[in-house]
C-alpha cells in the first residue's frame, strides 16, 4: 500500500520518539526521532548512543537499546535485572551473544512490572504504534516459535505481527 510516512507521525501525535511497532519483540528497525536542540528525541538518542558505545549486546544495537530503554523509562526503579546480557568488552573475532531471547525476556518482564508493558505503552514523549497503524512487524510463524514467547497467550502474538497489507515486514527470510 502507499501509504505517506506523515501518517504515521499523524497517528502517534508527533511524538518525539516513534516506534513503529509496539510487539512482544519492540526491535528499532524503524522508528521516528525529533531531534531539537534539547528536546526528549535528542536526549533519547543521546543515552542510547551512550549506552551502546562499549561492550557488546545480543542483537547489537537493540540489545542495548532494551537496557538503556529501562534506565530512561524507570531510572532508580530499574533494578538492572537485564544488565548482565551485555558483556562488557568488545570482541570483533567473538560471536554475538546467544542470549538475545532471554534478553528480550527480561526486557518485557521489567516492562511489566514498571507498568509499561506490552501492548498499551504510555510514556511521555513515546509513542508505539499498534494494528493497521503499525509496521515492521515480524511474521506471525516467526514469533508463535520464540522460546521467549511462550508464556503469552497466541491471540495476543497475533495480534502483533504483519499481516498482508501492512507497510513493511522485518524478516530475514523475505
Amino acid at each position: 500500500p502507499e501509504i505517506p510516512l506523515t501518517h504515521f507521525a499523524t497517528i502517534a501525535n508527533y511524538a518525539p520518539v516513534i516506534f513503529t511497532e509496539n510487539a512482544l519483540s519492540l526491535n528499532n528497525g524503524v522508528f521516528f526521532l525529533q531531534v531539537d536542540e534539547d528536546g526528549p528525541g535528542k536526549r533519547f538518542y543521546s543515552a542510547w548512543r551512550r549506552g551502546c558505545r562499549s561492550g557488546e549486546w545480543p542483537w547489537a544495537d537493540n540489545g542495548c537499546m532494551y537496557e538503556v530503554m529501562l534506565h530512561h523509562f524507570a531510572g532508580e526503579r530499574y533494578t538492572g535485572a537485564c544488565t548482565s546480557f551485555g558483556q562488557d568488552d568488545f570482541n570483533e573475532a567473538r560471536p554475538e551473544p546467544p542470549t538475545g531471547e532471554e534478553l528480550m525476556k527480561c526486557f518485557n518482564s521489567e516492562m511489566d512490572a514498571l507498568g509499561m508493558g506490552c501492548c498499551d505503552r504510555d510514556i511521555k514523549d513515546f509513542a508505539f504504534l499498534t494494528g493497521e497503524d503499525s509496521f515492521n512487524h515480524h511474521p506471525c510463524d516467526e514469533l508463535l516459535r520464540k522460546p521467549a514467547l511462550q508464556e503469552y497467550d497466541r491471540a495476543l502474538i497475533q495480534a502483533h505481527c504483519f499481516e498482508d497489507g501492512m507497510f513493511m515486514v522485518h524478516s530475514k527470510d523475505l
